[in-house]
């Protein structure tokens, strides 16, 4: 019967929701990207320093890589209000700097690598800012990935990164 015998390994792995917060929004990104999606973000990184260009081409081009790095990483209702908040004449916006810490630590979490220091993760860290967030340690349901941004009883633990 040993001949019969095949063998098995789960790769399965468990899920954590991500929630990073931004004034008083709470944000939910996807709890794992696919490869094919970490390749694209990597190239999607690399364009963000047309920011700082004056070419005018380079500056859309940035922008358009930070909107589809938003659409890929968050979940949809995360992602249309994390976009509101970075438009144009936007109340309370999101500024670069505070995208580009979310984008350096969720890209960190995605990698399974331990954040960057807060001190020399960002140009951001300097004007006071922390550049740590929050983490709920549960589980989503396994039928749907929820798009709440409502905490419950049974997710309201966190812990700093």
């Amino acid at each position: 019967m040993a001949a019969d015998t095949v063998n098995f390994r789960d790769f399965s792995q468990p899920r954590k929701r991500i929630i990073f917060k931004i004034d008083p929004d709470e944000f939910e990104a996807f709890p794992a990207v696919p490869v094919d999606a970490m390749q694209e973000l990597a190239a999607l990184g690399s364009k963000f320093s047309g920011i700082d260009e004056t070419d005018p081409e380079k500056v859309t081009g940035a922008l358009a890589a930070i909107k589809e790095a938003v659409d890929t990483m968050l979940l949809p209702e995360s992602a249309e209000l994390f976009k509101k908040r970075m438009a144009k004449y936007a109340h309370n916006p999101i500024d670069i700097g505070q995208f580009m810490q979310v984008f350096q630590w969720l890209s960190e979490v995605y990698a399974n690598r331990p954040p960057a220091s807060p001190a020399t993760s960002s140009p951001s860290s300097k004007r006071g800012r922390s550049g740590t967030g929050s983490t709920a340690t549960t589980k989503p349901a396994a039928s749907k990935r929820s798009t709440s941004l409502s905490r419950t009883s049974s997710t309201s633990s966190t812990t700093g990164s």
